[in-house]
């Protein structure tokens, strides 16, 4: 360590002492709202990230509204319906620690259009340290979909996410899906689903990630899901942004893929 760094850093540590910061951001523990900040993080005046990208949730008391379309492509239907389009809106609130969000889609093929079933789910966060948190969340998903036997299912969810010291993110869930549709003629069965990925903040505008997720089929005689996707986040402005999904199943003959685009507005 030369002469000069040893100088910085007895000086960091006697503003510690002296000022009664204990994350040494340089705001006071009796101004600073956010304890504990990450060490390589620019901070406001209030003592909160600054040029770290937040991602929604990551907000607190904020409201958000998203509109997005999806192309999804699937060799294994006939010619004229491998292609499905849907449009989607989502409404997300975040107050503290909980979350409360609301799903509705509209879908359309070659023959067929229609909405989606909607999907209302609660969620809990629990901040385990200032860079690891954890989510417990329960949901419902409505029968809007139509097609008979279409009952009302009920989902649970845990998931975690971690921010490392070098803007580089860990991720990863389970999921449960409890469905009671009936289908004459197929054996129905519950949903478990897993996923784990990683994520790196390029800058205070733009967050990347890729994901491995399992998934069961409710239909008890096709075979698991395996997806491999990509997601890119981007800061339009304070209020506005927008995300582009790619996914692509793996361990499959048959092509199965898929690309989201959504844009969405922050009410702050």
């Amino acid at each position: 360590m030369t002469k000069g760094s040893r100088i910085l850093l007895l000086g960091a540590v006697v503003t510690n002492f002296a000022l009664g910061d204990d994350d040494m951001d340089g705001v006071p523990n009796h101004l600073d709202k956010c304890k504990n900040t990450p060490f390589f993080h620019e901070v406001d005046a209030t003592g909160c990230s600054s040029a770290i990208l937040k991602l929604p949730q990551d907000s607190s008391n904020e409201f958000y509204i998203t509109f997005g379309y999806s192309l999804s492509h699937n060799d294994d239907v006939p010619k004229d319906e491998e292609r499905l389009h849907s449009s989607r809106m989502g409404i997300n609130y975040y107050h503290d620690n909980w979350s409360y969000s609301l799903a509705l889609g509209y879908y359309h093929d070659a023959h067929n259009s229609g909405l989606e079933d909607t999907a209302i789910k609660i969620k809990r966060s629990f901040d385990i340290t200032n860079q690891l948190k954890f989510s417990l969340g329960v949901g419902v998903k409505l029968p809007t979909y139509d097609f008979t036997g279409n009952q009302t299912n009920w989902i649970l969810q845990s998931s975690f996410i971690y921010y490392h010291d070098t803007k580089l993110s860990f991720f990863g869930g389970l999921g449960y899906e409890i469905v009671n549709d009936k289908e004459p003629n197929t054996s129905i069965q519950n949903i478990s689903s897993k996923y784990l990925g990683s994520g790196y903040f390029l800058n205070d505008k733009l967050y990347a990630n890729i994901a491995y997720s399992h998934r069961k089929s409710k239909f008890s005689i096709e075979h698991d899901i395996n997806l491999l996707q990509s997601t890119v986040f981007y800061k339009l402005s304070d209020n506005y942004f927008m995300t582009l999904s790619y996914g692509h199943q793996i361990f499959d003959d048959d092509l199965h893929n898929s690309l989201d685009v959504n844009f969405g507005y922050s009410f702050h």
